[in-house]
C-alpha cells in the first residue's frame, strides 16, 4: 500500500506587446477585479496571495499553501498548483485584451432588463427592467466599454456584435459578488471571429459550448465557472471548451471547466468521448496555427476521452490543476464499478512534427483514470515532437504520468521532446491488472512504440533532472525503444525496464543519473489522496534530500565568448516566451547572475538574453539554481 511505505522546427516567436485589461480605469473606480490579470492571481513573485476563485465540482479554491514556486514564491490562488514565478519564466504577462489607457462607458445588464442602451449607463448600479437585456449590450457594446451582468440566469448567448481594439478593448463582467449564469443555450460565450474582449467572472452551465473561440486574438477568459455541459447526452465529440481555426494570443487564466464527454459499453468507435480542445487536428492541411495562448491557473478536470487536447504549436500551459479520477459510468469495468475516465492531457496531429513547442509547466497532473475503451491511461500522452515538459508534477494516476507513444501506421512521433525537473509520484497502480507486455504501462514514464519492431522507434528524447518516488512497476519504462537512443542524466529513479525484442528486463540509466532507494525526503506526501485539495502534498525537498545539488546542467556552451548572444549545444529547453509571457531565466555553472532570455534560435541554438555574460567553452547552463549545481525535482531548494 502507498502510504505505509511512505513515511507519514523552430517557430519564430511573435514579439507583441500586449498588456491584458481593457478598459478599467472606470471599473476600478466601481470596485471591480481583474481588469488585468483575473481576480485572485499575481504578475509577480512578490506579490501576495489573493483570495481564491470560484471552482466547479472536484476543483479547489482558495490560497495556495503547501507547493510553492521555484523561486520559493507562493502559489496563484485558485489553483494550489507550483507556479514557476522566479524560477523558470518571468511572470509578467505581455498579453493584452485591449488598452488601459481608453476608457468608454459603463453599462448595466440585468437578466430582466428592459431598457434601452442609451440609459443603462453610469457609474451607479441598476438592475431589473432598468438595465438592458444581454441581447441589447451584444448589439450595441463598442469599444471601451464596459458592461456589467447583473447575478441571474441569462438565456442568451454572450455573443457581442463588435471587436475591441488594441487602444481600446471591450470588457463583460459579472457586477462584484454576483453570479450571472449563461444557460440552456447551444453556446455560452461565441467569440468567432473577434478581437480585444475581455470576460470576467461568469458562469456557464446546461449548454452544448462553454466558450468557442475560432478565428479569435486577443480574449482574456478570468475567473470563469463552467459545469454541467448539455452536449453530454447527445450523439457528437462534445468539446465544451473551444480554441480553434488559427486563434491567436488569447489568455484562460482563474477559471474552473469540467465534466466534458461521456463512456459508452457498445460501440464501433471509441468507447470514449468528449474533451477540451488547443486546436483542431481535423483541420489541414494547412494545419491549425492557433498558436500563442495562454492557458493558467485554471482547474480543469473530468473529460470522457482527456481533459485538453492540445493539437498546434506554441502554446503555453502553466500552473493549471489537472485531474480525471473516474467519474462517469455506464462503462464494464468492474473493478471501478462501473466507473471510468481517462487521461489528462493528450499533445497529438496528423503528421508528428506541427503540434510542436508547446510548453507544459508547473502543472499538477493527477488522478488519470481507466478508460472505458481500455484498461489504463496516463497523465499525459505526448504524440508529437519537440515539445517542452518541465517543473510539472505527475502523481496518482492510474497509468504512467507520461506515455511517450509512437505507433505504425499513425503519424506520431515524440521524438526531440524535453522533459525535465519533473516530479513522478505513485503513478501506474492500475485498477484492472496489467498481465505481460502491458505491464510496461506499470510505470512513471513510458517509452511506447506500440508497433514493436515496425517502423523507427523513439529517439532523441531529453529526459533529465525528473525525481521519480513509488511508481508501481519502475520508474521508467522502455517498450521497443533502446535507452541509448535517449539523453538520459540527472534522474533520480529507482528502477528501470526495458521490453522488446532483445528480451525484458531491469537496465541501469546510464552514468550521470542516480539510482536510489533512499527516500527523496518531500516536505509533506502524507495522507490518504484527497483530489479536491491540490495544496495536500508538498514536493519540494527537505534539507538532507539526497536529490539536492545533484541534478546536471540542462546543455553547455559550446564556444567561449562574452556579450548576450551566447552559443549553446541545445537551446530547445528554454523559450523566449512567445511574445506572451516573460521569457527564461537562465543560470550560467559557478555564477550568480542570471538573465532573461530576449529571444532563441533553434536552427542555429544561440540564445539572446537581457544582460552581458562571460562564458568559456563546455560551461554549463541551466535555469536558475543554488548551490553547487541544480537539484533534481520540479523544485529549487
Amino acid at each position: 500500500m502507498r502510504w505505509t511505505f511512505m513515511k507519514a522546427h523552430g517557430f519564430v516567436s511573435v514579439l507583441l506587446a500586449w498588456s491584458c485589461g481593457s478598459v478599467c480605469a472606470a471599473a476600478l473606480a466601481l470596485g471591480a477585479v481583474g481588469c488585468s490579470n483575473g481576480s485572485g492571481g499575481k504578475d509577480s513573485a512578490a506579490a501576495a496571495d489573493a483570495p481564491g476563485g470560484a471552482s466547479g465540482t472536484g476543483g479547489a479554491t482558495g490560497k495556495g499553501g503547501a507547493i510553492g514556486g521555484a523561486g520559493g514564491s507562493a502559489n496563484d490562488a485558485g489553483t494550489g498548483v507550483p507556479t514557476v514565478d522566479g524560477g523558470t519564466t518571468s511572470s509578467a504577462v505581455l498579453l493584452s485584451c485591449g488598452s488601459l489607457g481608453s476608457a468608454g462607458a459603463i453599462h448595466w445588464v440585468s437578466s430582466t432588463g428592459t431598457a434601452a442602451w442609451t440609459t443603462c449607463v453610469g457609474s451607479t448600479a441598476l438592475a431589473d427592467s432598468a438595465a438592458c437585456s444581454l441581447a441589447t449590450a451584444n448589439a450595441s457594446a463598442a469599444p471601451g466599454d464596459t458592461i456589467y451582468l447583473r447575478g441571474g440566469t441569462y438565456s442568451t448567448t454572450l455573443a457581442p456584435r463588435q471587436s475591441g481594439t488594441a487602444a481600446a478593448g471591450i470588457t463583460f463582467q459579472s457586477a462584484g459578488g454576483e453570479v450571472a449564469a449563461l444557460r440552456g443555450v447551444a453556446v455560452a460565450i461565441d467569440l468567432q471571429s473577434r478581437s480585444y474582449l475581455t470576460i470576467d467572472g461568469l458562469a456557464a452551465d446546461t449548454v452544448d459550448y462553454w466558450l468557442r473561440l475560432k478565428s479569435s486574438d486577443h480574449i482574456c477568459v478570468f475567473n470563469c465557472t463552467f459545469t454541467n455541459l448539455r452536449s453530454n447526452t447527445q450523439p457528437n465529440w462534445p468539446d465544451g471548451l473551444l480554441i480553434s481555426e488559427s486563434s491567436h494570443h488569447n489568455w484562460v487564466k482563474n477559471c474552473s471547466a469540467g465534466g466534458v464527454g461521456y463512456a459508452l459499453t457498445d460501440c464501433s468507435g471509441p468507447c470514449a468521448i468528449g474533451g477540451m480542445f488547443l486546436g483542431d487536428w481535423e483541420i489541414g492541411p494547412p494545419y491549425d496555427a492557433s498558436s500563442f495562448n495562454l492557458i493558467e491557473n485554471n482547474t480543469f478536470y473530468h473529460g470522457g476521452h482527456h481533459v485538453l487536447e492540445i493539437n498546434s504549436p506554441s502554446n503555453i500551459i502553466r500552473n493549471n490543476y489537472f485531474h480525471n479520477e473516474n467519474w462517469t459510468g455506464t462503462c464494464a469495468h468492474p473493478e471501478t464499478n462501473g466507473m471510468c475516465a481517462d487521461r489528462n492531457i493528450i499533445i497529438e496531429d496528423n503528421v508528428g512534427n506541427f503540434a510542436i513547442r508547446n510548453v507544459i509547466e508547473g502543472n499538477i497532473i493527477a488522478y488519470g483514470g481507466v478508460p472505458a475503451d481500455g484498461n489504463t491511461s496516463t497523465g499525459m500522452s505526448i504524440r508529437t515532437q519537440s515539445n517542452i515538459v518541465r517543473n510539472n508534477l505527475f502523481y496518482d494516476n492510474d497509468g504512467p504520468g507520461i506515455s511517450l507513444y509512437e505507433g505504425s501506421g499513425q503519424s506520431y512521433s515524440a521524438d526531440h521532446t524535453h522533459i525535465f525537473a519533473n516530479v513522478f509520484f505513485h503513478n501506474g497502480y492500475t485498477a484492472v491488472a496489467m498481465t505481460g507486455s502491458d505491464a510496461r504501462y506499470n510505470s512513471g514514464l513510458l517509452f511506447d512504440h506500440t508497433s514493436g519492431t515496425s517502423g523507427a522507434p523513439i529517439a532523441n528524447v531529453v529526459i533529465k533532472n525528473n525525481l521519480f518516488w513509488d511508481d508501481n512497476g519502475s520508474s521508467l519504462s522502455f517498450y521497443y525503444t533502446d535507452p541509448a537512443s535517449e539523453e538520459l542524466a540527472g534522474n533520480f529513479y529507482q528502477t528501470a525496464y526495458s521490453r522488446g525484442a532483445s528480451g525484458n528486463g531491469p537496465v541501469d540509466l546510464p552514468a550521470g543519473n542516480l539510482k536510489s532507494a533512499s527516500d527523496p525526503l518531500f516536505t509533506n506526501i502524507s495522507g490518504a489522496p484527497d483530489v479536491s485539495n491540490p495544496n495536500q502534498f508538498d514536493f519540494h525537498l527537505q534539507a538532507a534530500s539526497p536529490a539536492i545539488d545533484q541534478g546536471v546542467f540542462l546543455t553547455t556552451t559550446s564556444t567561449a565568448g562574452t556579450g548576450t548572444v551566447i552559443p549553446v549545444v541545445d537551446a530547445s529547453y528554454f523559450i523566449d516566451g512567445f511574445g506572451i509571457i516573460g521569457g527564461d531565466l537562465i543560470q550560467l555553472q559557478g555564477q550568480t547572475q542570471v538573465a532573461h532570455i530576449v529571444s532563441v534560435d533553434y536552427a542555429t541554438n544561440a540564445i539572446t538574453v537581457d544582460a552581458p555574460l562571460i562564458w568559456s567553452a563546455g560551461l554549463g547552463v541551466g535555469l536558475p539554481y543554488t548551490g553547487s549545481r541544480p537539484d533534481i525535482g520540479a523544485f529549487e531548494r
